[in-house]
Order: structure tokens, then C-alpha cells, then sequence
């Protein structure tokens, strides 16, 4: 009888398993696919820029003060995503603490679900401390990973409260929503690889092009001022025997 009882619960709990480690792949192949972006494009030093690239310098068809304006839009849409990461991280870690330090008599939550509730907690909160700087491009995806991937997995405790419950049919409704909510991300993941794929990522590689066009004396002003000293030189009076 109980063995008929835990094996439910413990395929639902596997496949919130699964469905936060498939967000949490598409979120990592997205940074990482960025990243691959620099070498693939011949752009020097291509960790480097990766790192220190701006979200304004990657956007393409901008002029200068445009430029300069998105740049500030983007720090400012950064600095957000840190008060995010910070306040929701915060009241996880709450939730987290009053649900581990409660009597067991006075709740039916399990381990599995603490857990997803404090992976959520700290991916919120270890967002702004891996991305420090805004402005950079590489910042603005990895706090957006953190963010939707710390939202995720806390939604997906909360999905886990009704297996705790053993409730059949809120087990089933939970179950939907709890694909749903990873669908939704996984989504939103491949459209952001997309948007990585139509960055200006060339523009930070050097144009040897032009800069031989500008260093390289053009040919024919180089020919005619040959001929002119060869001629000055010949026929001139003072040149002659």
C-alpha cells in the first residue's frame, strides 16, 4: 500500500528534476553560445571582449548618441534586474528559513520542496554576484538567467507542495502548470539566441580593408609623381652634359 502511495510522487518530483535541468541547459547554452559568437566572427581576444562588451556597442545601426543613450537604458534595465535578483532571493531565503526552523507537526512539506525553494533562493541572489557590472552584455544574460531560472525553480516548489499535499487531482493541475512554466522558458531561451545570433558582434573586429586603404599610398598619385621626377630629372638644363 505505501509503495503504491510514494511512486507517484517520486515521478512527479523526477520530472520537476528534469524540467529545471532542461531550463537551466537552454539558459547556460544561450551565455555559452554567445561567448562562442566572438572566436567564430575573428574578433581578437574573443573572451576578452566577450566579457567586456556593452549591450549599446553590440546594437546594430546606432549612431553615436544613440548609442550613448542605449547605453544608459541598459545600465538602468541591469540595475533593475539586481533589485530583483536581491528581493526575490531575499524573501526566498525567508520562506526558506520559517519552513526549516517550524515544527514538522505544523506543516507537510517535504525535503524535495525545501530544496527547489532554496536552489531558487540562491540562483536569485548568486546572479548579481557573478555579473557585477552593468552595461556589459554578458551581465544583462547572465542576471536574466538567474532571474528566470530563480523564479522557475520557486514555482516549481510550489508545484511540489501538492504532491506533499497528495492531493490527486491538484497533483495533476500542478503538473501542467509546472510544464507550462518551463515551455514558457524555454521559449523565451530560444528567442534570446536569436537576438544573440543578430548582434553586431563584427564591428569589434579590426577592418584591415580600410586600414590598408589608409595607409597604402593610392597607386596611381604614387606612378605620376615617379614619372614626374624621372621627367624633372632628364630634361631639367641643369641635368644636362
Amino acid at each position: 500500500m505505501s509503495t503504491g502511495n510514494v511512486e507517484p510522487g517520486i515521478v512527479m518530483q523526477l520530472t520537476l528534476v528534469s524540467l529545471i535541468l532542461l531550463a537551466l541547459t537552454l539558459r547556460v547554452a544561450c551565455i555559452a553560445f554567445y561567448i562562442i559568437l566572438f572566436p567564430i566572427r575573428d574578433v581578437p581576444s574573443p573572451l576578452r571582449k566577450a566579457v567586456t562588451a556593452t549591450s549599446a556597442a553590440l546594437e546594430p545601426g546606432l549612431t553615436d548618441a544613440e548609442r550613448t543613450e542605449a547605453n544608459e537604458e541598459y545600465k538602468a534595465k541591469m540595475r533593475r534586474q539586481f533589485d530583483v535578483c536581491l528581493v526575490g532571493g531575499a524573501i526566498a531565503t525567508a520562506a526558506w528559513t520559517a519552513l526549516l526552523v517550524a515544527p514538522p507537526e505544523t506543516y507537510h512539506v517535504s525535503g524535495f520542496t525545501l530544496g527547489l525553494l532554496l536552489a531558487g533562493a540562491v540562483t536569485l541572489i548568486s546572479g548579481p554576484i557573478l555579473a557585477r557590472y552593468d552595461g556589459r552584455h554578458l551581465t544583462l544574460l547572465v542576471r536574466e538567467a538567474a532571474i528566470y531560472l530563480g523564479f522557475t525553480a520557486i514555482a516549481l516548489s510550489l508545484c511540489s507542495v501538492t504532491i506533499d499535499l497528495a492531493y490527486k487531482g491538484w497533483r495533476i493541475a500542478a503538473f501542467v502548470v509546472a510544464i507550462v512554466i518551463v515551455v514558457r522558458d524555454l521559449i523565451d531561451s530560444c528567442q534570446n539566441m536569436k537576438v544573440v545570433y543578430r548582434l553586431d558582434i563584427a564591428s569589434l573586429a579590426p577592418q584591415p580593408a580600410a586600414a590598408q586603404a589608409q595607409v597604402v599610398p593610392p597607386v596611381p598619385m604614387l606612378v605620376f609623381f615617379m614619372a614626374l621626377g624621372f621627367v624633372a630629372g632628364r630634361y631639367l638644363p641643369g641635368r644636362r652634359r
